[in-house]
């Protein structure tokens, strides 16, 4: 008789859909991107819109590293969630200090990432299987020292501050690079469904600016069609991500090998995400400075942020879709391209024409995708 075949190993299984412990958690990073949001509204010039930027990029390497966590460790077990709880009351000790990062807030923004860095070290070690671990040991160095030079920030002043958390930035940016991603294992629907839903409320982060900003306005007609259109812009955006682009992600991630998945993750919800994120907070930020009146406006002109955040996104999201191998790049390419000369062409024009313009580009491009896809094959 010959011999039984060996059954193959058993996999993991799937992740369920995002917990609510997940969500829970997500709000807090949103309260950051809040934080951020009124930095960069009330910046006097380029250098504290690199603030806000900094503390930002600083921020969504590690809210990533526990989107990958919970890729690997269970949200159910009590212990787990306790563990998460804590992280997310570091994320929360970060929010409270963003707008005092290169003041007084040092120290506490300081702490706050640290206490991230070691929860999200200490529970990687509960991970399913043991590669993960070990993937997760070889990037834990690199977390530590980036989390070491933002607490010595917290020590000092003025260009000090600049270079160590510029300097832990740089680490976190480019340790994915220098260290192998082998070992770690995306489950497509978890991962594609936790980065969709911080998107949305990313998203709602700009309806919020609009909200809040007419509460402090008085309620005439100009102002009214002003959130309007601001929501009419925000739900093109929304509409530009959600329109089957998450399934198509999902679909690209399920039937890439195995090898290959985490590198697309990486970038695409790694570095591109980042990119869609600052876009989403220059756009929130223009909404806010649109809203109130031009007497009162501070900082830049919201139309150059509005321009600029719409360049950012639909850049960064040309390059999720081409790690992905998604359709619609020149497309996109295209209308990112278009947003700065429409910048140009609007700090001519008034100022409900100038959210009117990019309002109209926006729903342009949208349409014009539904019509180009509708076409194609299926």
């Amino acid at each position: 008789m010959s011999a039984e075949p060996t059954p193959p190993p058993a996999q993991p299984p799937e992740t369920e859909k995002v917990s609510t412990l997940e969500l829970y958690f997500d709000l807090v990073f949103v309260f950051i991107v809040t934080q951020v949001t009124h930095m960069v509204e009330h910046a006097h010039g380029p250098l504290d819109v690199m603030k806000g930027m900094l503390v930002l990029g600083i921020t969504w390497w590690m809210y990533g590293g526990y989107a990958w966590l919970t890729n690997h460790v269970s949200t159910s077990h009590p212990a787990h969630r306790l563990w998460i709880l804590l992280g997310m009351a570091g994320f929360l000790m970060i929010g409270v200090s963003v707008p005092h990062v290169f003041t007084e807030g040092g120290m506490l923004f300081g702490v706050g990432f640290m206490l991230v860095v070691l929860v999200h070290t200490v529970l990687f070690t509960r991970a399913d299987s043991k590669a993960p671990i070990m993937a997760s040991l070889r990037m834990a160095p690199y977390h530590l020292l980036a989390a070491v030079l933002a607490l010595g920030a917290g020590f000092t002043s003025g260009q000090m501050d600049w270079i160590l958390l510029g300097g832990a930035f740089s680490i976190q940016f480019l340790s994915p690079l220098l260290t192998r991603t082998r070992g770690f294992r995306v489950q497509p629907r978890h991962f594609v469904e936790r980065h969709g839903l911080v998107m949305i409320i990313a998203l709602g982060e700009a309806v919020v600016a609009i909200g809040t900003t007419t509460t402090e306005e008085p309620l005439v007609m100009p102002l009214i069609m002003k959130a309007l259109m601001g929501l009419v812009l925000t739900s093109a955006l929304w509409w530009s991500y959600f329109a089957g682009e998450s399934q198509a992600a999902e679909r690209a991630l399920e039937h890439a090998q195995t090898q290959n998945r985490s590198k697309m993750a990486l970038a695409g919800y790694g570095y591109a995400h980042l990119g869609m994120i600052v876009g989403i907070v220059l756009l929130a930020s223009s909404i806010q400075g649109f809203m109130v009146h031009p007497s009162e406006q501070e900082g830049f002109p919201p139309e150059w942020l509005l321009a600029w955040g719409l360049c950012v996104y639909l850049l960064s999201d040309v390059f999720f879709r081409i790690w992905l191998s998604i359709g619609l790049q020149t497309f996109r390419l295209g209308f990112a391209l278009l947003m700065p000369v429409l910048g140009w062409v609007a700090s001519h024009l008034p100022e409900m024409v100038q959210l009117s313009t990019f309002t109209l580009a926006l729903v342009l491009m949208v349409v014009l995708e539904q019509v180009r896809t509708s076409r194609l094959p299926r």
